[in-house]
């Protein structure tokens, strides 16, 4: 008689992976993670899953063996693990693990929020300078933690400048310290991660920065008109705040220019009217300024007031145009003119045609001067042109031509004669009066 005896099937896992082992996917991606023995048989156990959170949008297939992120979100960054269950040699009952690690990729983190200035004012060293406290919340991170923060700061008329020193990421609080007192400073601050740098944040409006004891009070400019081609009025009131005032000063500079603003101290006369006209020359013809004042007294300047614009009233041209030049064409019976306009300071608002005067004797002549009937003839060019052509045959040489140029106002002052001779008479050289 033989005996059986029945043993019991063992599966025996050897190891287990996960596949991939790691995976960096953006927001969107889907993944694919397969549970592998290895080749080995488990014999009916079924692997089972954990996940880092139950907002994964991880999903079990059919085989369950593979897991399936159709689109990877914010919740699905972690760490994905298999579970078998397995025999060991002694016929134990063991689990095996594997696991992979979903990791966001990292993008481009957005800029920093609710930037504030808190607080400002001298500096504890003692020394004349000032400064300025910043907060900030942190912006969107780029599914990667900030490294740092960066500061960046412009003055009135400078471009963006980045600070000496960076934030910790731990801080959205920074105390700028080092600043000019009489300047005004704007901020804006950027936050960096592993892919980079945001944008920057929206900047604060211009601080100024004023010594203890100054005017706090900003004089109201009511209106700037245009008084003559190099002169405007301000109109400006003072507002009464008990504050002593030393002086008063208007600031102006032409509109796109990047220089410091001029400065000319006015009068407040007796003070007791409440609008004061003052009078601003020394101006450019036909072009745009921006005006503004402040206040100043023995502790220092007070802040600006608010900027206005006018323009100062557009004049006849104040020079001639350039480079006039006559050329006759015989076989079409024509004088060809043309010319370069007067300088850009020189033409005293937008030009808007050309006169060109013909004389055929000389107009410096003794005889043509004490004429009263020269004969001449007059043509004009519309807008920008600069170049005419006049019927003229070679029997009517020699002539004189001279050219003047023309805004709304009038006509500026004429360019020096320029002479054509007839072929077979002794020739001046031509763009020579």
């Amino acid at each position: 008689m033989s005996i059986i005896f029945l043993l019991p099937l063992i599966s025996v896992v050897f190891g287990i992976r996960v596949i991939p082992e790691n995976v960096v996917a953006s927001i969107g991606d889907s993944v694919t993670l397969t549970c592998d023995t290895e080749g080995n048989n488990n014999r009916g156990f079924e692997p089972t899953w954990s996940m880092p959170s139950n907002d994964a949008q991880a999903t079990p297939q059919s085989d369950k063996s593979v897991l399936v992120i159709d689109s990877v979100t914010v919740a699905s960054n972690g760490t994905y693990t298999c579970t078998i269950l397995s025999f060991d040699k002694n016929g134990k009952m063991v689990q095996e693990k594997a696991s992979s690690a979903l990791i966001i990729k990292a993008e481009s983190p957005g800029p920093p929020q609710n930037l504030h200035v808190v607080l400002f004012g001298k500096s504890t060293s003692g020394s004349e300078l000032g400064f300025v406290t910043l907060t900030w919340e942190r912006g969107f991170t780029g599914y990667a933690p900030v490294l740092y923060y960066g500061l960046e700061y412009k003055t009135e008329d400078s471009v963006w400048m980045r600070w000496k020193t960076d934030v910790p990421a731990a801080s959205t609080e920074f105390k700028v310290d080092g600043l000019e007192f009489e300047e005004s400073y704007s901020f804006r601050v950027i936050q960096s991660n592993k892919a980079g740098n945001s944008p920057p944040s929206e900047h604060t409006s211009l601080i100024f920065l004023q010594h203890e004891g100054s005017p706090s009070v900003r004089p109201v400019i009511e209106k700037v008109e245009p008084f003559n081609g190099t002169s405007v009025r301000v109109i400006w009131s003072m507002p009464d705040t008990g504050e002593t005032i030393g002086e008063w000063n208007v600031e102006y500079r032409a509109e796109g220019d990047k220089k410091s603003f001029k400065s000319v101290s006015v009068d407040r006369g007796d003070g007791n009217t409440a609008t004061i006209i003052s009078v601003i020359g020394d101006l450019e013809e036909a072009k745009l300024y921006d005006f503004r004042m402040f206040c100043r007294n023995e502790r220092g300047r007070g802040p600006s007031s608010i900027g206005v614009q006018a323009a100062t009233l557009e004049t006849a041209p104040s020079a001639s145009p350039r480079n006039v030049r006559v050329d006759h064409v015989p076989d079409d019976s024509i004088v060809q003119v043309s010319w370069i306009a007067p300088p850009p300071r020189d033409t005293n608002g937008k030009l808007t045609g050309y006169k060109i005067k013909i004389y055929f004797s000389d107009p410096e002549s003794s005889a043509t001067k004490s004429s009263t009937s020269t004969a001449s003839k007059e043509y004009t060019a519309q807008g920008q042109d600069n170049f005419l052509e006049i019927p003229m045959s070679e029997d009517k040489l020699p002539i004189w031509v001279e050219v003047a140029a023309k805004t709304s106002v009038g006509y500026g002052p004429f360019s020096d004669y320029v002479t054509i001779y007839k072929a077979d008479e002794q020739p001046v050289a031509n763009g020579h009066s």
